[in-house]
């Protein structure tokens, strides 16, 4: 008896064919124009019907006076005070004063030479050294 060997296929796949596509015409895009104002005074006109000088011109201000409040509250004197102390009969204290070039510079201060320097003589010192600069 003889045997027979029985030889299995494999299955076939079946191709797709593609079809073709088709070429479709490019799609037209409307371009709608933006609508302009038009000023009954005609087009570019400085009558101050589009408002928008007085717009940036309220900004302007608004933002000029906040910044004035502000640099009141925020701001510091360029200058240091010396905060000057002087006694009961109007004559100066030299230990309140901490700025050693303005210690040198009281000595030509007294004027009348009497080893009290008075408010008056101060502030003529001030006034010369101001000069100076």
């Amino acid at each position: 008896m003889a045997t027979k060997k029985t030889v299995k296929k494999a299955p076939v796949k079946k191709v797709a064919a593609k079809k073709p596509v088709a070429k479709q015409a490019p799609k037209t895009v409307e371009v709608v124009a933006p609508v302009v104002h038009e000023c009954p005074c005609g087009g570019h006109c400085a009558c101050g019907c589009h408002g928008h000088f007085w717009k940036k011109f309220l900004v302007l201000v608004i933002v000029f006076v906040l910044g004035g409040l502000c640099a009141m509250y925020f701001c510091k004197p360029h200058m240091p005070k010396h905060h000057i102390k002087f006694d009961d009969n109007g004559c100066l204290i030299s230990e309140s004063i901490k700025c050693p070039k303005m210690l040198e510079s009281l000595s030509a201060a007294d004027i009348d030479a009497n080893g009290c320097i008075t408010r008056d003589e101060m502030r003529e010192m001030r006034k010369s050294m101001h000069k100076a600069k």
